[in-house]
């Protein structure tokens, strides 16, 4: 899980539209799934809390 600031409402907007975005630094390239979360304390959906020891992504 991670969090990601954008830097205005359209790209915002395009990022949630798309559903996935490719990320690449370096060798790693990688493909991840973005989902509007508004709360804070949202538990992953694939895991519910079990794999993070109950604390909350960032």
């Amino acid at each position: 899980a991670g969090r990601v600031a954008f830097s205005n409402q359209q790209s915002y907007i395009a990022a949630i539209s798309a559903r996935f975005v490719q990320l690449q630094h370096g060798d790693i390239d990688k493909r991840v799934e973005v989902k509007p979360y508004v709360l804070d304390d949202q538990l992953c959906d694939e895991c519910a809390g079990a794999r993070c020891g109950g604390k909350f992504a960032p």
